[in-house]
């Protein structure tokens, strides 16, 4: 089935402050109505600009977006630096961050579930798993809360450790690329 409207996947570039921030007002939107108490620890949320970042520097992430004309669909962030903190470990996770071709996901979002009964998140997942593997990656982790669990099994990640962070349970997951 051929799409109506054309989605452009492509890598951010995060040396480009203007692309940056079409990025981060993206992701803003997508989060800002959590209710995900504990995402104020792991992001910096700027809602007097409607701006949302991680706390991951730009230079150690890969963010792989989905687009249509411009508008952000959705995106992926990716830390690729494993001799920098991962995110996972605000949380109190442990993983062996030697092991060849490990990565972590930092951001997940969509703000648009199906384009042309096509799902946004499937065929995001797809084009990032895609480029990790063109990046020699081999396995990826990424934390969530419990509302979110049910979504990244369905992504094909498994559910490796749980704790309580700040009262909230928090779940460490992990998926083969």
């Amino acid at each position: 089935m051929a799409l109506k409207e054309r989605i452009d996947f492509s890598v951010l570039d995060t040396t480009d402050l203007t692309k940056i921030d079409t990025y981060e007002f993206a992701m803003y939107r997508a989060f800002a109505d959590t209710e995900i108490k504990t995402l104020d620890s792991i992001w910096e949320f700027d809602h007097k600009n409607n701006k949302l970042k991680t706390k991951i520097p730009y230079t150690s992430q890969k963010i792989f977006m989905a687009s249509i004309k411009g508008e952000i669909l959705g995106g992926t962030a990716i830390n690729g630096n494993c001799s920098a903190p991962f995110q996972l470990e605000t949380f109190g996770f442990e993983i062996d961050k030697d092991e060849p071709g490990i990565c972590e996901g930092v951001a997940v979002f969509n703000l648009k579930v199906f384009v042309d009964r096509q799902p946004i998140a499937l065929l995001l997942r797809d084009y990032t798993f895609g480029k990790l593997k063109e990046m020699n990656r081999s396995k990826i982790y990424g934390t969530c809360s419990k509302q979110k669990l049910r979504g990244y099994e369905a992504l094909g990640f498994s559910c490796i450790e749980e704790t309580l962070f700040k009262g909230e349970q928090k779940f460490l997951l992990v998926r083969p690329v």
